[in-house]
């Protein structure tokens, strides 16, 4: 027997020792832990509302189970408030309306469980958005906007354009694409429409380091002239929100966009790196976070 050949049938023997010592071994999850889901957002113009859910181990795709024992405060400016009182559906509220420039903090506890957050009602805009002539030069023949103001010191904005029309009769609300090739917005969320402008969908950012006077010219793509039955309007929501709030807006919409698998499940980039949405809960996960919102009605059928 050559020296090719007693290789060959050390091989063929070291395969079928190995094949009989095959054997198979359950690999169990990593224990589960509970954790407490904390979500709300508090502004001026309403009470103090939170809700509370626990998490549910992998692989749960139900909804999270509410939470209707636990035992929740708040704080104003590290005085202590009073109780949150349950709905008995996970929801918490105390009738207490916050204040600008105020922090407040919530803390929860569950089965031994503590997390709190905290969060300061950031102060009101001074933007200005005013609508002028159509424009045959803008998509849909859509009227020209402006938008004016002059900020003090860093703030976080957000602008919304929302069209609510009817169609076939019945109630249909829809964002309107904002397009703006003016440097003063975050092209975080931003795409290249094929004339080479700018737009942002749902969301436009403005940058929070630019301080001096802003005075700018705009549109939408969406078409405004379908405001034309009674009840219609065409509006801007501008919210000024806290630096937390802030965080989460952007690395939620980050995250929406660079999801692998879409809400029908269709692969949108095989490539794509799931990113995390930013969370100020300690202890437990979720999100607390502060606004201010008003809004601006250019357009409205009475």
């Amino acid at each position: 027997m050559n020296s090719n050949i007693k290789i060959s049938f050390v091989f063929v023997c070291l395969a079928i020792i190995l094949s009989c010592c095959t054997q198979n071994i359950d690999i169990p999850y990593p224990d589960y832990v509970e954790k407490i889901v904390l979500t709300g957002v508090i502004q001026p113009d309403s009470i103090i509302k939170i809700r509370l859910e626990k998490t549910l181990p992998y692989p749960a795709d139900d909804s999270l189970p509410a939470i209707t024992n636990a035992r929740v405060v708040c704080y104003e400016n590290g005085k202590l408030l009073g109780p949150l009182k349950p709905d008995n559906r996970g929801g918490y509220a105390i009738a207490y309306f916050p204040k600008e420039k105020n922090a407040y903090k919530i803390e929860a506890t569950y089965n031994g469980q503590i997390v709190t957050a905290e969060d300061t009602i950031p102060t009101h805009s001074n933007i200005a958005i005013t609508m002028g002539q159509n424009n045959a030069n803008n998509s849909n023949n859509n009227p020209d906007l402006f938008l004016k103001t002059e900020r003090k010191s860093i703030s976080y904005n957000w602008i919304s354009a929302i069209i609510s029309s009817k169609w076939n009769g019945k109630p249909d609300v829809n964002s309107a694409v904002i397009v703006s090739s003016a440097p003063i917005f975050d092209t975080f969320n931003a795409y290249k429409q094929p004339n080479g402008g700018t737009s942002y969908d749902k969301f436009a950012r403005i940058k929070p380091e630019i301080l001096e006077k802003i005075s700018i010219q705009f549109s939408v793509n969406s078409q405004v002239s379908v405001v034309k039955e009674k009840g219609d309007m065409f509006f801007f929501t501008v919210s000024s929100v806290s630096l937390n709030y802030d965080k989460y807006l952007k690395s939620s919409l980050l995250a929406f966009q660079n999801r692998v698998v879409d809400s029908e499940g269709t692969i949108n980039n095989p490539f794509a790196t799931p990113l995390p949405v930013y969370s100020n809960i300690k202890g437990g996960i979720g999100f607390f976070g502060a606004m201010q919102t008003e809004r601006t009605i250019l357009k409205k059928i009475e």
